[in-house]
C-alpha cells in the first residue's frame, strides 16, 4: 500500500471497532493475570516515553497495548483475525500521532485496563468502542487536511 488516505484509514476503522470491542469484553470475561501483567507494564513503559517525550516510542507501545488486549482475550481466532490489521495499525498511528494525543490517550487506556483487570465487560467494551471511536475521528480528520494539502500541492505544481 504506497499511501495511506481516508478511505484506507475508514476501512481499518470500520474492523478495529469492533474486533477492539470483542477482544477488550472477553479480556475483562477471562482476566487472565500473565495478561494482565503484560498491559500494566506496557502502561507503564507508555507513561515513561510520554514523559520523556519519545513519540515514537509512544506510538509503538500504543499499537502493542492493543495486540496485548487481543492477547488477553485469549481467543485464538480472534487473535489470528487481528494479527494482520497490525502493521496498517501502526502505520495509521505514526501518521496521525501527536504530541498533544498521548496523555488523552494513556488516560484512555488506563480506564480500558481498569475496566479489563476488574472483569467488568460492558465497561472495557465501551470504553475500547470510544476508544477507537475518538480515535476515528482525530486520524480521518487529520488525514482528509493532509489529502487536501496534498491536492492543492498538486494543483499549483
Amino acid at each position: 500500500m504506497a499511501s495511506f488516505g481516508p478511505v484506507d484509514a475508514e476501512h481499518l476503522f470500520d474492523v478495529r471497532e469492533n474486533l477492539e470491542e470483542l477482544a477488550a469484553g472477553l479480556a475483562a470475561r477471562r482476566r487472565d493475570p500473565a495478561g494482565l501483567r503484560t498491559l500494566a507494564q506496557l502502561l507503564k513503559r507508555t507513561r515513561t516515553a510520554s514523559d520523556a517525550g519519545r513519540l515514537n516510542d509512544v506510538v509503538n507501545l500504543n499499537a502493542d497495548f492493543h495486540q496485548a488486549v487481543a492477547e488477553a482475550s485469549g481467543n485464538p481466532v480472534l487473535i489470528d483475525l487481528m494479527a494482520p490489521l497490525d502493521s496498517r495499525l501502526r502505520r495509521l498511528f505514526h501518521l496521525t500521532s501527536a504530541p498533544e494525543d498521548v496523555g488523552p490517550m494513556c488516560g484512555e487506556h488506563e480506564r480500558l485496563y481498569e475496566a479489563i483487570s476488574a472483569g467488568d465487560e460492558e465497561a472495557a467494551r465501551s470504553l475500547a468502542q470510544a476508544h477507537v471511536a475518538g480515535t476515528r475521528a482525530a486520524a480521518l480528520g487529520l488525514l482528509a487536511a493532509h489529502a487536501l494539502a496534498e491536492s492543492h500541492a498538486s494543483a499549483r505544481d
